[in-house]
């Protein structure tokens, strides 16, 4: 009985928060990176030079940065909007800088 009303009462406060979606500005470079999140209410930025990623992970379809032991970038790996260059110079920064190939 529980776990349909902790659903439910997730439901409501998911749909209460008008913070989502918001719009998330991810810049790669080769000094590092530039996250930018704006919900229309709150605008808020993250630089990270490469040096500070402490730990990466991945799955089929995402890179995890970790830049704190429980705070982490969620990076697709296949970012439809980018054209074949884009995707392949995105690949190749986080190759080079990560060591990670896909």
């Amino acid at each position: 009985m529980y776990l349909p009303i902790a659903m439910r009462q997730g439901r409501y406060f998911l749909k209460k928060n008008s913070s989502w979606p918001r719009n998330v500005t991810l810049n790669l470079h080769e000094a590092g990176i530039h996250w930018n999140s704006d919900d229309g209410k709150l605008n808020r930025t993250l630089k990270l030079a490469w040096e500070s990623i402490e730990k990466v992970n991945e799955d089929e379809n995402h890179i995890y940065l970790y830049y704190q032991k429980s705070e982490a970038l969620i990076i697709p790996k296949n970012i439809s909007v980018l054209s074949l260059t884009e995707q392949n110079e995105f690949k190749q920064l986080i190759q080079n800088h990560l060591n990670i190939s896909f």
